[in-house]
């Protein structure tokens, strides 16, 4: 293991780009930052929804349009309610298509304020993470949103301790407000 390790006649890799694929359950505040920093790492960008009630992907179509309009949204189906082998399938033709890239992952994953309610919850997210262990070119990395009291990270909106939460916060700066 340390002589596969060891830098000895290593040759470091080129300069890395990257095709993100950002894995859409809903349009929330748990996937816009996680947006914004797919955004940050590259421009080509695409969100990846699996669709498991047509009705549903209408309304989220309506939301992607509003909050992610330059950025393409590949709809995957699935009739049989699967997630992770519909997404492994795309994963696979998009190494295709881009076959100098690293194929980046990135899972909106959000972490409960107690630590047994996330024991409650699906880890399909967990589970697509195994299933590309061994892709050598794929990189899978979560975006962690925080629900309850704790501070939110990547730019958005806090409320000062002791504000009163029944009214929305002002809007984070350069952001427009919601109408």
């Amino acid at each position: 293991m340390a002589r596969r390790l060891s830098l000895e006649n290593y040759d470091p890799p080129k300069p890395f780009h990257h095709t993100v694929c950002v894995l859409v359950p809903n349009v929330h505040r748990g996937v816009i930052p996680a947006v914004e920093y797919a955004r940050s790492i590259s421009r080509e960008v695409r969100g990846v929804y699996v669709e498991i009630d047509p009705q549903e992907t209408a309304r989220l179509h309506e939301k992607w349009a509003r909050w992610a309009p330059d950025i393409p949204l590949v709809v995957l189906d699935s009739p049989y309610r699967a997630l992770i082998e519909p997404v492994i399938r795309y994963l696979g033709e998009v190494e295709q298509e881009r076959p100098e890239d690293v194929v980046t992952v990135i899972i909106p994953e959000f972490v409960a304020p107690r630590w047994w309610e996330k024991l409650l919850h699906n880890h399909s997210g967990l589970m697509l993470k195994f299933a590309l262990l061994r892709k050598p070119r794929i990189v899978v990395t979560n975006v962690r949103y925080h629900l309850g009291d704790h501070p939110q990270v990547m730019g958005a909106t806090r409320r000062p301790p002791g504000v009163d939460r029944s009214t929305p916060p002002a809007p984070a700066p350069g952001r427009g407000v919601e109408h």
